[in-house]
């Protein structure tokens, strides 16, 4: 019960099991000052200079001579009214959840229509809110997640400096007694490695006008360092901020009214006191003081089961239907998936490449379009999971290059799959690199489509580029890329495994390859990966969820395109499609958030915590090296060490020149060191194309002919792409036989990581080291 005290009075306290006492108090002179201007927090009652009863003071603000602030409540009930600068700030938030006791979790999402962000009119169609239906359907939020708010005062890199927040070049910070940023693991009462940024990157000067967004729309943004737990609840606390010029920032009104007890006539606002004070109650345990806070909320990390059982629905029942139901114990069982060849094409005069196959896979469909046609979403069974329409199937596309090697009389060649880039195709597989790698590490190289996130440049059924513009213009859609892409998978997943089979895809005639007196033949019941940029990213979602593939390499890979995007310049082409639409510059990282957590079912930000360690259900455990080109600009460095760390990746020695990292350390915060080579742990290789530089001939290192220099900078600590000098992105695996070498060395049966770079950096495009 909670007893309103503002003058003298009589209060009774529980004092013995035979009753109760009844104490008239008479507060001292300071205890009258402070009941009276409602500043005191306790009510603590002296016998003989002890404290034998204290309770917490709730403050009827109506009654007190300092009058509480008036805060609008009008929107509580589904807005947010700590930090009032948007609806659903801070996010993520366990305030828009519900209750739901068929959840892994307990509750569920619970955004309302009316708080959602908006588009402005265009020319095609009216104001859409983004409609919250497809992500109510989840028990928590993305392990990835980014936090933000807005804090009037903090709105710049150099206030956040001034409050000693941890940034992505010092992360170690966060463990600092007073560190004004704590994310804390209510499970476990750990602190949370995490960094703090201006949330200034998400904007462009040319279609938003600004050269950068305006202080009272720039927010705070904080990332976790590694993927949060599945599962675990979170809290997150500010304290003692300052602004750039040192300055004390004061407390929203709205956290006043917890933080300071101040009661209020609002219900919706009452009710929510209950939640706030375990949060206070959670964060005194971990040292950090109620009144030291600007703001504090907590949130809830979606459920291993919430994350990934759409997949596994898909996975689970299409390879049922080939008779394979134990596929954890990574023994193909069953038959091999139908495949169709579609074309044969020689090249006797290719030097890697002897022959190229084209044809279909056919596999179950579990979305609604026909054939799983681009646009489609999941069709769902009475069990709200993933259904089959009857007799519905996808054909999906694939193609096989036969490198010359596969005749050199050396054995049988192994398989594997290949993952091409952003919005690419098939065609990949026959880029030289590839067919290089190919021959080089003799391994026949196959590739599909990635549905959802493909382009055959046609427009057709298979072309997801029309469908991602669209989305971008209507975020309600989502899940147009989100399914598709786990579809994706599982045309991968039959791919894999009809290479695989004893009686699959390498029996076929067009596989029979004799030349200069020695055929061609093939490893069976193996299969592994190698994925090129977005191929390192879904890749590594791949790897989670195939029972196939044991071993895999992201090149250039990463997660979570929330943090990807604004840090990559293939995300410029995208921009017109999206920022013209949802105009509201402090609501982009929200935009961005809240996509992600459709997201994390088709990338491997929902999958990370199962890659390495404690596999999902039924799947076996995985192996996997990720190779990174420093200072890239597409897929941003940032990305890839938050997946390494997550992954649990060890780095190779040495990592870079001294003084070249950005992120400043000799070591990557948060990676420990690989041993001696060669071994099979699972590794963090990094690539130097070198700084930036003005040679007599750069012809030999230059990564376009255009270009008058070599090299790049260090990628910019801020959240926008590094755009200056070449772009090493795709310049070390296409320059460097060694780094193919290693790559292919790794995925093989009981594969290892060999030495390549000798006791120096490993450098790429003919960089040698600094003189």
């Amino acid at each position: 019960m909670t007893t309103v005290i503002t003058s003298i009075k009589a209060v009774s306290f529980g004092s013995s099991s035979q009753g109760k006492a009844t104490v008239s108090l008479v507060p001292t002179t300071s205890g009258k000052k402070a009941i009276a201007l409602c500043t005191a927090a306790t009510l603590k009652v002296n016998v003989d200079g002890v404290v034998v009863q204290q309770e917490p003071l709730y403050i009827d603000s109506t009654s007190c001579i300092t009058k509480a602030p008036v805060v609008d409540t009008g929107t509580a009930s589904r807005c947010d009214i700590t930090d009032t600068s948007d609806c659903l700030y801070p996010f993520p938030n366990d305030y828009f959840t519900t209750p739901d006791s068929t959840k892994a979790t307990g509750k569920r999402l619970n955004y309302k229509l009316l708080s959602m962000p908006i588009t402005v009119p265009t020319l095609f169609a009216g104001r859409k809110y983004f409609n919250p239906a497809e992500l109510n359907k989840f028990d928590g939020f993305s392990p990835g997640s980014m936090m933000i708010t807005h804090v009037p005062g903090l709105t710049s890199n150099a206030a956040i400096a001034a409050t000693g927040m941890p940034t992505v070049n010092n992360i170690g910070k966060y463990s600092e007694t007073n560190q004004a940023a704590v994310l804390i693991d209510v499970a476990t009462g750990a602190r949370q490695p995490i960094w703090a940024e201006n949330g200034q990157g998400y904007s462009d000067a040319t279609i938003d006008k600004v050269d950068a967004i305006p202080a009272d729309s720039a927010n705070l943004v904080i990332h976790p360092a590694k993927n949060l737990q599945d599962g675990h609840r979170y809290i997150v606390a500010l304290r003692n901020l300052k602004t750039a010029a040192g300055a004390a920032i004061p407390v929203s009104d709205g956290f006043r009214l917890f933080r300071d007890r101040l009661v209020t006539k609002s219900s919706i606002v009452e009710s929510r006191r209950v939640q706030m004070e375990a949060i206070f109650k959670t964060l005194k345990t971990a040292g950090i003081d109620r009144s030291s806070l600007n703001l504090a909320w907590d949130f809830t990390v979606a459920s291993t089961r919430s994350l990934s059982e759409r997949a596994l629905k898909i996975r689970d029942n299409a390879f049922a239907q080939l008779g394979d139901t134990s596929m954890g114990d990574n023994v193909i069982q069953g038959t091999s998936p139908v495949w169709h060849i579609t074309s044969v094409t020689e090249s006797p005069s290719d030097a890697d490449s002897a022959r190229t196959i084209d044809g279909t896979i056919e596999v179950p469909c579990y979305l609604t379009s026909t054939n799983c046609a681009t646009g489609g979403v999941f069709n769902y069974g009475s069990d709200g999971l993933p259904a089959q329409l009857p007799g519905s199937k996808q054909l999906a596309k694939f193609r096989c290059t036969i490198p010359q090697s596969a005749t050199d009389g050396n054995g049988p060649m192994y398989t594997t799959l290949y993952g091409h880039g952003l919005f690419g195709s098939i065609n990949e597989v026959g880029s030289r690199n590839v067919r290089q790698f190919g021959n080089e590490n003799r391994m026949v190289v196959c590739g599909s489509n990635w549905s959802g996130m493909a382009s055959d440049g046609d427009f057709g059924p298979e072309d997801d580029t029309i469908t991602a513009s669209g989305i971008l213009g209507d975020l309600s859609n989502m899940a147009k890329i989100s399914d598709r892409l786990q579809q994706g998978y599982l045309n991968f997943m039959f791919l894999g495994r009809a290479l695989s089979h004893t009686s699959g895809l390498t029996t076929d005639a067009a596989f029979a390859l004799t030349k200069g007196g020695h055929s061609a033949a093939y490893n069976k019941n193996y299969i592994t990966y190698y994925g090129n940029s977005q191929g390192g990213i879904a890749g590594g979602g791949l790897t989670a969820l195939s029972p196939d593939i044991t071993r895999s390499v992201l090149y250039v890979g990463a997660m979570n395109y929330s943090m990807l995007l604004p840090r990559s310049t293939d995300f410029d082409e995208f921009k017109p499609y999206f920022y013209p639409v949802y105009t509201k510059l402090s609501q982009r990282p929200l935009l961005f958030g809240l996509m992600q957590i459709s997201w994390d079912r088709g990338e491997p930000d929902g999958y990370a915590n199962h890659i390495t360690s404690n596999p999902l259900p039924n799947t076996p455990v995985k192996h996997v090296t990720m190779e990174m080109s420093f200072g890239d600009h597409q897929v941003s460095n940032v990305a890839t060490l938050v997946e390494a760390r997550t992954l649990g990746l060890k780095v190779r020695q040495p990592y870079l020149e001294a003084n070249r990292d950005t992120y400043g350390a000799a070591t990557p915060w948060g990676l420990s060191t690989l041993g001696a080579m060669p071994l099979s742990d699972n590794g963090l290789i990094v690539w130097d194309i070198g700084p930036m530089r003005y040679p007599a001939d750069p012809a030999p290192c230059r990564v376009r002919t255009e270009q008058t220099f070599c090299g790049t900078p260090a990628p910019p600590s801020d959240n926008e792409p590094n755009r200056l000098g070449g772009d090493p992105h795709d310049q070390n695996i296409r320059t460097m036989a060694t780094l193919r070498q290693q790559i292919g060395d790794y995925i093989k049966p009981n594969g290892h990581l060999n030495e390549v770079c000798g006791i120096l950096p490993c450098f790429g495009s003919a960089y040698t080291g600094a003189p």
